[in-house]
């Protein structure tokens, strides 16, 4: 009998302990995607590959020094830094959300808005003064740069124009090479290469005030 008493015990303690932590497993993984009526919904991932910010502006043209324009983010997460690339061209003021904003021609010259959002996604828009054409994509020149080994020291110029200057240079890997700028809109840049053993590919990268960007390539043998 005592011997019965204590197997049922033993069997009785091991169902306790397995609904327990059968129970406790479940709960330490609390779903985020309930809607609170039993539904469960995805939650939305953003991936490296996402997007970047689209904006509507109307009008987009401006005449006269005074003339707004409405600009707003089509996508994206709130809240929105907006800014405008030459201050002296007009000025931004956000709106409700942050997902507006409007801009007023300070002179009449070709602006442009720049709008970064909370998950650092960016992007652009261009406003038009008279009818003046879009600033032209970037040219960077030369594009790609084969270096022999044993080159400590020597140096590369680039160029770039188009865009809406002046323009910011760098590199992918400051310990193969370094870049310098020159020129009135720092149109002009001068990559030296490093020194000995510095071999590999270095990726020269410009962008301008818009945010847009151009690339070179340095190979390093």
């Amino acid at each position: 009998m005592k011997k019965s008493y204590l197997l049922f015990m033993g069997v009785s303690l091991v169902a306790t302990m397995a609904a327990f932590f059968v129970i406790t497993g479940c709960e330490s993984e609390p779903s985020t995607d309930a809607d609170g009526l039993g539904n469960y919904t995805s939650e939305p991932r953003m991936g490296e590959g996402a997007r970047e910010l689209t904006i509507s502006v109307e009008p987009s043209i401006v005449y006269a020094v005074g003339d707004a324009v409405l600009l707003s983010v089509n996508n994206g997460d709130t809240p929105f830094s907006w800014s405008v690339a030459d201050s002296s061209a007009g000025s931004i003021e956000v709106r409700d959300n942050t997902r507006q904003a409007v801009y007023t021609c300070l002179e009449v010259i070709p602006a442009t808005v720049l709008v970064t959002d909370s998950q650092g996604r960016s992007g652009y828009a261009t406003i038009l003064a008279n009818g003046s054409p879009v600033p032209s994509s970037l040219n960077l020149s030369p594009d790609t740069v084969t270096v022999p080994s044993g080159a400590t020291g020597r140096q590369i110029d680039f160029s770039v124009s188009g865009g809406v200057p002046p323009y910011n240079w760098s590199v992918s890997v400051q310990a193969l090479g370094s870049i310098a700028s020159s020129g009135s809109q720092e149109q002009n840049a001068t990559y030296t290469v490093g020194g000995p053993g510095a071999s590999g590919e270095n990726v020269i990268t410009v962008r301008d005030q818009s945010g847009r960007s151009t690339t070179a390539t340095v190979t390093q043998q």
